[in-house]
């Protein structure tokens, strides 16, 4: 840490993006491990970001469902994932990685930052970075995950019927470490 900012983690997220929902986020906390869930909302948060938010909560059964999908998300992936669990939502090639990310985020109440190249329903491969912040209804446990995603311009598309290539997985995942959230 160096003169109160976090440093190896917020090093390596490369969007300002994600990096202010971070900053955010760690302003929440108010002394907890996490911040509350109710805490967090639209009014301390840069409007430019609301379309890119999302929010998981981890059901009775662990698994996790979106209650929260931002309309540039939506309009991205040409559909509104709220309400739908996400192993239900990512592709076969991805989703047990991503599903493993998102665990470590929700278990070990610590932010992930992963990016890394999307095939999006369009066709196109864009660019992706995502922060997974957890978030907690009673202060102790962490049961939802909040988070923006920021996607960048496209990289190159699939024209015609030709199938999507297996995509590799994210480029970069950096996880939270206690000298990245302790003030």
């Amino acid at each position: 840490m160096a003169n109160g900012q976090t440093v190896a983690f917020l090093d390596e997220i490369r969007e300002p993006e994600l990096r202010e929902v971070f900053l955010y986020w760690l302003a929440k906390r108010s002394g907890r491990t996490v911040p509350l869930r109710k805490d967090i909302g639209p009014a301390g948060i840069d409007p430019r970001h609301l379309p890119h938010l999302f929010m998981y909560r981890r059901e009775a059964d662990g698994r996790l469902r979106c209650v929260l999908m931002g309309t540039e998300i939506v309009k991205i992936f040409q559909r509104d994932e709220t309400g739908l669990y996400l192993d239900d939502i990512l592709p076969d090639h991805s989703r047990k990685s991503r599903l493993k990310l998102f665990a470590r985020c929700v278990d070990d109440q610590r932010p992930v930052y992963y990016a890394g190249p999307a095939l999006i329903p369009t066709r196109d491969r864009r660019r992706v970075g995502r922060i997974l912040l957890p978030l907690s209804s009673d202060g102790e446990v962490s049961d939802h995950i909040f988070g923006i995603a920021r996607f960048g311009p496209i990289l190159d598309s699939l024209p015609g019927g030709r199938p999507f290539p297996k995509i590799e997985e994210p480029a970069i995942i950096a996880i939270a470490e206690d000298e990245d959230i302790d003030h």
